[in-house]
């Protein structure tokens, strides 16, 4: 049973709350006589000792080296977890099917035997954890973020008031009326990601790749289209270098209000794989995806709430934009009010910022950050001033 799993089958052997939890559960599945030899073993080591035994000494009791391939315990918990899940589940199946193929039982039995099984797993998966025992690993988080927790937004003003900038797991929504610099926004701060040297995913729901990946160019070029086409050897180098340094860019399309967050979870795994690892997700923008239900002010907020999931489940930052509504072209300052289809996206985001850009802003190449919301640092009402270039692609510190 646990031959391609010799990791996860082990770290079961040798882990006190798991044993403990799950030795029921695993002795009524299909084992070898290697593994319910090895099992036996165990609890009659850990009767006697009253502990696990360590790795070295199941080690000494199989007659060869015992790790975990360098897998992470989080890790190995949750695929142990779902491979015993699995594997209950499928022998739940094949009993209840002769069963039910000689009518030996009944459909309330049927129904009561499912529930039964889904209430156990959900009892042994819950796990409780006493403040004193996190307490101080959060409170070192607060005075100093772990390396490579935090992604940079590529504002150092906006960094500073966000206290380093997005944290990996959470959503930052950035609110602006239509044609007022959303998408720009988005590539600033995906730019400031890869300068940090942190892999981006950018999701396109509008503009084609080439367009997009043109205003990258534009952006790590600081150049009009005309600049880069009278210099186009030196642009040529410069993206070497760049590339050379930076973090690695994915830029992804697709249709409006097709893609589902499932699919996008699938995506992210992908590039994972291919590039080796990933600081952040970039949308341009939510929108534009395919909404979980009909009604849109629910719908939006359960788009941002499993956007949210995403992120806390694949460890990255997950930064999008939303369109203002009509009044917010007439305001000096977008706030929370501004919102199209649904306040619920705001409800649920970490991190709500506001771009802003007046006429005299416009005329100046000017615009102004307004932190709207967020959620763990504060700092809400702080305004941060940039300066803007169109044509350049280019947004930056003032």
């Amino acid at each position: 049973m646990f031959e391609v799993r010799r990791y996860i089958y082990d770290y079961f052997l040798t882990t006190e709350d798991v044993f403990g939890i799950f030795c029921g559960f695993v002795e009524k599945l299909s084992l070898s006589k290697v593994e319910r030899d090895l099992l036996n073993w165990v609890k009659l080591f850990r009767e006697k000792y009253k502990r696990m035994p360590t790795l070295e000494e199941l080690s000494v009791r199989k007659g060869e080296k015992v790790d975990f391939g360098g897998i992470s315990q989080d890790v190995l918990v949750d695929e142990f977890i779902e491979f015993v899940k699995n594997e209950t589940v499928k022998s739940w199946i094949i009993n209840v099917a002769d069963k039910i193929e000689y009518g030996k039982i009944k459909v309330e039995e049927l129904f009561a035997s499912a529930k039964k099984l889904v209430e156990d797993f959900a009892d042994k998966e819950v796990k409780l954890k006493k403040f004193k025992e996190v307490a101080g690993k959060v409170l070192e988080k607060m005075i100093q973020p772990v390396e490579g927790e935090v992604v940079s937004t590529g504002f150092a003003g906006l960094d500073k008031v966000l206290v380093g900038g997005v944290r990996k797991g959470e959503f930052l929504c950035v609110i602006a009326p239509p044609g007022r610099g959303k998408t720009m926004c988005l590539i600033n701060m995906s730019y400031g990601m890869l300068v940090h040297r942190e892999n981006v995913l950018f999701i396109t729901l509008e503009l084609s790749e080439e367009q997009i990946v043109g205003r990258f160019i534009r952006r790590i070029c600081q150049k009009s289209r005309k600049e880069i086409r009278l210099n186009a050897d030196n642009m040529k180098e410069l993206l070497d270098r760049f590339c050379s340094v930076a973090g690695q860019l994915v830029v992804k399309y697709f249709r409006p209000h097709c893609l589902t967050v499932q699919e996008l979870g699938v995506v992210i795994d992908k590039v994972k794989r291919e590039v080796g690892g990933l600081g952040g997700v970039v949308i341009d923008y939510f929108d534009r995806m395919k909404v979980p239900v009909s009604d849109y002010r629910l719908g939006y907020g359960f788009l941002v709430d499993y956007l949210r999931d995403i992120a806390l489940e694949k460890n990255v930052a997950v930064i999008s934009a939303t369109q203002a509504n009509r009044a917010s072209l007439a305001s000096l300052v977008v706030t929370e009010e501004h919102v199209s289809e649904s306040f619920k996206k705001v409800e649920s985001s970490d991190i709500v910022l506001s771009f802003n850009r007046s006429t005299q802003d416009v005329a100046k190449n000017v615009g102004r950050f307004v932190v709207l919301k967020n959620r763990e640092w504060g700092g809400v009402g702080a305004q941060v001033p940039v300066v803007v270039d169109f044509d350049k692609s280019y947004i930056g510190d003032v």
